[in-house]
């Protein structure tokens, strides 16, 4: 049982840490992300650890990750294990050490007082049916070539992706964003603390087919990262806007509109859309897979396993292991130098530096043409070692307590103007944490190459997004 020692005082730790930024702030974004933290980061080590001690009864119950030893490298629970869960525990504390020391005693100097903005319900309802159906069309070939070859959407966008393989990603955010802020705003109404609407029976109507469609293609592309984003921002979204007090009845809606579809995406990656070659010409289509890999069809055992086990638990977490295992060389700010890169797009600069995954590949031996995952604390190390993962973890808390700092110093903001530069900064800030937090598990997954996505998608879409709404409202009136 002394294998379970260093996850148990982490898990201990991180517990006593949440509950006092809890106690600063009563702010929900906190604990929410806090779990999100340890599921992705510490929650891996408890089931393999208990995998090892119990002779692989992980196996019988349902864990899937086992392919893993093969296909990248064997995993054992041995020092160099330990040693990455104590590495893993100085990023999840220091992490929640930041944000306790920013938090402490905030609440008790600002106290908020809302004035809530009117947003046009119009925009946002035709815009994320309209994004949905452009991104749709833009991998239109790609669903076509699925259905010939007999493989899935998931298969051919990840093998063999488009030329606007970038551009659908984006429009299937901005759809799931337009359609979950706009339902908040539709369910809390007049009532709304940040923003408030008129509620209208066509507006209903339309979101409903907007909902029908948004999460119906996602299914069909077997994505789940765009619906479990949107779900976690509308959650903590409605639980900043509503007024009184949050009603179970619209939490529970938002939790079945987001596992539901997360249950299903995993056995539905499975699908191919063979029916469309009775209607389509596909003669030219063409498919080459990176490598043979078989998704297993779809049953409810299956998705059931695949929903409480997912190998999103074991893959991230296990990479530092065979950093350390395999004694990686660092890169010393690799990533910064990609992230910097990416500010120019490819059409401009095709080669430009690789993100620190694609080193971690290579230098672990992974076997080629499957996407693996690196935990964000693994490329801090890759590039500059222990110092490098306390300086990710500081520069996540010190991000995470800035924007709830400004949440509530924008609170008591009334811009001159709802539609200019203080306007949308007020719209920013207010959504501003909802949106770090319920990015942090795609921030996780990447090393610092991974902000760019999170100040654009995560943080400025949200944003622009109200900010139009707010806009065409006040241009009308």
């Amino acid at each position: 049982m002394i294998h379970f020692l260093t996850p148990f005082l982490i898990t201990v730790f991180a517990f006593l840490l949440t509950r006092a930024i809890w106690k600063n702030t009563r702010e929900i974004s906190f604990p929410i992300g806090s779990f999100l933290i340890f599921y992705w980061t510490i929650l891996g080590g408890w089931l393999k650890i208990f995998d090892e001690v119990s002779g692989g009864l992980g196996k019988e119950i349902g864990f899937q990750y086992y392919y893993f030893n093969d296909l990248v490298f064997p995993v054992q629970v041995d020092a160099y294990y330990h040693a990455s869960l104590a590495l893993y525990g100085v990023f999840y504390l220091g992490i929640l050490t930041t944000v306790w020391i920013m938090t402490k005693n905030r609440s008790k100097e600002i106290q908020p007082d809302y004035q809530p903005v009117v947003i046009r319900h119009e925009f946002l309802v035709l815009f994320c049916i309209a994004a949905t159906l452009i991104s749709f069309f833009l991998i239109s070939d790609e669903i076509l070539t699925a259905a010939k070859f007999k493989e899935s959407v998931y298969v051919v966008t990840r093998h063999q992706p488009g030329r606007w393989n970038t551009l659908h990603q984006l429009l299937n955010q901005a759809a799931v964003l337009s359609l979950f802020i706009g339902l908040i705003c539709f369910l809390t109404g007049k009532e709304g603390k940040l923003f408030s609407s008129e509620r209208k029976k066509y507006t209903l109507f339309l979101y409903i087919l907007g909902l029908i469609m948004v999460e119906g293609i996602l299914l069909l592309e077997g994505n789940r990262k765009e619906i479990f984003f949107g779900g976690i921002f509308a959650l903590l979204f409605y639980f900043h806007n509503a007024a009184p007090k949050p009603r179970i009845k619209i939490i529970a809606l938002f939790m079945v509109l987001t596992f539901t579809p997360v249950f299903f995406s995993g056995g539905l990656r499975s699908y191919s859309p063979v029916f469309l070659t009775n209607y389509f010409d596909v003669s030219e289509n063409t498919f080459s897979r990176l490598k043979e890999f078989q998704y297993s069809g779809f049953t409810a055992k299956g998705a059931t396993l695949s929903f409480l086990f997912s190998n999103e638990i074991f893959f991230a977490h296990f990479s530092l292991y065979g950093v350390i295992l395999y004694a990686v060389p660092f890169t010393w700010g690799s990533s910064l130098i990609s992230l910097a890169a990416s500010a120019i797009p490819r059409a401009f600069w095709e080669n430009r530096p690789p993100p620190v995954y694609e080193y971690y590949v290579e230098q672990v031996h992974a076997m080629p043409g499957q996407g693996y995952t690196i935990h964000h604390a693994t490329a801090w190390y890759l590039n500059f070692g222990i110092p490098g993962i306390v300086a990710g973890a500081l520069i996540l808390g010190l991000i995470w307590g800035f924007l709830y700092r400004s949440k509530l110093a924008w609170s008591v903001c009334v811009p001159p103007s709802p539609v200019g530069k203080a306007g949308f900064l007020k719209i920013f800030f207010s959504l501003g944490l909802a949106g770090f937090t319920a990015g942090l598990p795609g921030i996780l997954r990447t090393g610092p190459e991974g902000y760019k996505t999170l100040i654009v998608e995560d943080l400025l879409m949200p944003a622009l997004l109200i900010f139009l709404s707010i806009f065409l409202y006040f241009k009308r009136k």
